[in-house]
């Protein structure tokens, strides 16, 4: 870890941190007390970065607190924090279940809403706030939670012109089985009965009717009687428009998966990737796992059964060839499982 802090050369910081993933539990327990004690001490925001990297890779042990992490880690998401710093940040609290991962994202949410809320912001800061909002929305979303469920579509519906493309944010809602909590279905079905035009002006579309797509789109996991009757009839009216293609889309969406591995999302890097197929792999999970270069080349696709890898795709190689590719080319970017 010491090497780490002063090591100038990427790919050997990037040795150091395998080194690190390797050792496991004692290299947790170090980095976690040393984001602890960096609430006092004047460290680097990258020394940071890399110590919430380690506790989000590294499995937490059995009888290890979470509480104290998740507070330790989250007062390094709030405005004025570099930006790298703040997706680290939303990226392990994004990956902790836990309700108090949860109450931390929503709080961070507050935060960033209202910052952007000031006149004074500058145009860089601003687009540094609506890529920690978008950030914060995908975690919510995805850690399953009917209150951070409750704060996005809040948000999202508030349509706050200085937040950005608010309802764009409700996206990753569509992984998500929503009908454990009722208020968020019935909020996003009334929102679509209000967005559909009416009367002589039904072929008008207003700013609300603009929005259909992307709440159709947050209820594509949901698979209750009242959800499927109102995707067909969007799919009915709007047929070969965007909204019907959407509804279209959502009803013949998968369910989502199973509730650990369900919503498995974040960045990618040739570090973390043995460690996540090593967790799919221990928790048996089925589904669909893609990797996006940031580069937006072709995404890699690798395709799980119980835990066992059962087919590959990416760059015209398929089976194991593409994973050996997937290594032989490591690159940086976004996974999602579903």
């Amino acid at each position: 870890l010491d090497q780490l802090e002063v090591e100038e050369r990427r790919d050997r910081r990037r040795l150091i941190l395998d080194l690190l993933l390797i050792h496991g539990a004692p290299a947790r327990a170090t980095a976690r007390q040393r984001l602890w004690d960096s609430a006092e001490t004047e460290v680097s925001d990258f020394a940071r970065r890399n110590w919430i990297y380690l506790l989000r890779l590294i499995p937490r042990a059995e009888g290890d607190p979470v509480d104290p992490e998740i507070e330790a880690a989250a007062r390094y998401g709030v405005p004025g924090m570099p930006l790298f710093l703040v997706k680290e940040t939303v990226n392990f609290l994004g990956q902790t279940r836990h309700p108090t991962a949860a109450r931390a994202l929503i709080t961070l949410f507050g935060r960033w809403e209202s910052f952007l809320d000031q006149d004074e912001v500058d145009e860089a800061a601003r687009n540094d706030g609506f890529a920690a909002l978008d950030r914060l929305a995908s975690a919510l979303a995805r850690l399953g939670y009917p209150q951070g469920w409750q704060a996005l579509v809040e948000h999202a519906l508030g349509r706050a012109a200085g937040l950005g493309t608010t309802v764009e944010r409700l996206s990753d809602l569509g992984s998500q089985d929503l009908s454990e909590s009722p208020e968020v279905v019935d909020r996003l079905l009334g929102e679509i009965e209000d967005s559909m035009p009416k009367g002589m002006l039904g072929r008008l579309v207003g700013r609300k009717g603009q929005d259909l797509p992307a709440l159709v789109g947050a209820l594509a996991g949901t698979r209750t009687p009242k959800v499927q009757g109102a995707l067909e009839d969007v799919a009915e009216r709007f047929d070969g428009q965007p909204a019907g293609q959407a509804a279209r889309r959502a009803l013949r969406a998968t369910p989502p998966a199973t509730p650990s591995t369900q919503g498995l999302s974040g960045e990618i890097d040739p570090d973390g990737l043995p460690s996540l197929l090593h967790r799919l792999d221990q928790e048996k999970a089925t589904g669909t796992l893609v990797l996006r270069p940031e580069d937006g080349t072709a995404p890699a696709m690798l395709v799980f059964v119980q835990g066992r890898l059962v087919t590959a795709g990416w760059d015209g190689r398929k089976g194991l060839s593409a994973v050996y590719q997937v290594f032989q080319r490591p690159f940086v970017g976004t996974f999602a499982f579903d």
